[in-house]
């Protein structure tokens, strides 16, 4: 199955992105099917892809390493982006993913995207933006539940 436009006009940033843009985008990509229970990345190991999701659901968990602690489990569904730490770092990955029944991808070679970033920084600004509002709201989330856990702790 290939990709085209219009299967990543459905994520709100590449519907505003200019369609010769848009175009270099679709040729770096390719789709990807993962089935139910595939680990699509593992925390502390390293991975080198961004994904936009087309269907089906992943199930994010964020644990502090060798702890076992299950910090947070996030869900990513069709249209949202994932991995896009890699346009920032290519270290070990913060979170483990697993596909939640069947689900299917474009993927990007982060080089790919951060060469097209580069290209293109209108289009790179936008993206580093919406992936660091991902990030803060995540960081936001995680520091509701520690202090949760540690106020319960002082009651």
């Amino acid at each position: 199955m290939s990709v085209d436009q219009e299967c990543l006009k459905k994520n709100a940033l590449f519907a505003s992105i200019d369609e010769n843009v848009l175009e270099e985008f679709v040729a770096a990509s390719e789709m990807k099917a993962f089935a139910d229970g595939d680990i699509v990345f593992a925390e502390m190991a390293k991975s080198d892809e961004i994904y936009l999701v087309t269907s089906g659901q992943f199930s994010i968990s964020f644990a502090l390493a060798d702890a076992d602690s299950g910090l947070d489990e996030v869900t990513i569904g069709p249209n949202e982006i994932i991995n896009a730490v890699r346009l920032f770092t290519d270290g070990p990955n913060a979170a483990t993913c697993v596909a939640v029944g069947d689900v299917t991808v474009v993927a990007w070679k982060a080089d790919d995207m951060k060469a097209i970033c580069e290209r293109h920084p209108a289009v790179g600004y936008r993206l580093v933006r919406m992936a660091a509002a991902v990030f803060h709201e995540r960081s936001l989330r995680v520091n509701r539940m520690l202090l949760d856990n540690m106020s319960w702790g002082l009651e």
